[in-house]
């Protein structure tokens, strides 16, 4: 108990340290990281993330890796929540306490921002909320992972903060196909899923963003280990999508040096 008092007292410190620095610089923006479960290593995703958004000097980064710790008196201190949690394969039966579900949704719906990424859509199946913000639901019965390889993600929206001037670009990822979209999902970009690649053969959404109540949710489905995170242009996306899921605008510029198709990386 002891210890424990001891770490809620540091995070406190570092929570009000962060929020001093807010306050003398209003354009940062203040990122929850939710974090300590997922079947991807996100021992290594975490802080993979968590140095992308810090280097661009546009965010201060909390990383928890304990979602139940949180509450409406923990949200007070953030903008915007990113999670990199998942609970499969139990995809349901692994809810978060009551207090926590609340204070999130209570904290986007008011006019916050949520943001995940790859697997964090694999969970909560049975928290209607959850898949709301989240804009993609895994079906059980179709849903499923491609091998890793590399291929060309397309922008179909050109209109949208996230993307507007983003160009194509390529990765090497795993991609996941036949998700659900949920009611009122705007696609951002697609990829084919190549069958050979223990794919569906067909377009599937990449990245997607919807509203939950006054607040904006990105998703961003790449992302499956630190190579894939290294890849520019999912530092552009995920960076951007963060920066409107918390504030509504975009002002991250996208670098020129874009990624194209290498046949090292295919």
């Amino acid at each position: 108990m002891r210890t424990l008092k001891k770490i809620l007292v540091s995070v406190l410190f570092i929570l009000l340290l962060d929020h001093a620095i807010y306050s003398a610089n209003s354009s940062i923006i203040r990122v929850l990281i939710i974090s300590g479960r997922n079947n991807h290593e996100w021992q290594k995703t975490t802080p993979a993330l968590s140095r992308i958004l810090q280097e661009s000097g546009r965010f201060t980064v909390t990383v928890l890796n304990d979602p139940n710790q949180i509450d409406s008196d923990l949200l007070q201190f953030f903008d915007v929540i990113v999670s990199n949690w998942s609970a499969w394969p139990e995809a349901i039966g692994a809810r978060w306490n009551f207090v926590t579900e609340r204070a999130i949704t209570d904290f986007i719906s008011k006019g916050k921002g949520f943001v995940l990424f790859h697997e964090a859509s694999a969970t909560h199946q049975d928290w209607p909320e959850y898949q709301k913000m989240a804009g993609m639901a895994w079906d059980m019965d179709k849903t499923g992972r491609s091998d890793i390889h590399t291929f060309k993600v397309t922008i179909k929206n050109k209109n949208n903060p996230i993307t507007k001037g983003m160009p194509d670009f390529w990765i090497k990822d795993e991609m996941l196909f036949k998700l659900r979209p949920v009611n009122g999902v705007e696609v951002l970009c697609t990829a084919t899923c190549a069958k050979d690649k223990r794919g569906s053969g067909k377009e599937e959404s990449i990245a997607t963003c919807t509203s939950f109540g006054a607040g904006r949710c990105f998703y961003n489905a790449l992302g499956h280990d630190e190579i894939a995170l290294d890849n520019l242009a999912w530092k552009t996306l995920t960076m951007r999508g963060i920066e409107w899921a918390a504030t509504g605008q975009v002002t991250i510029e996208i670098p020129s040096n874009w990624p194209e198709w290498n046949e090292e990386n295919s």
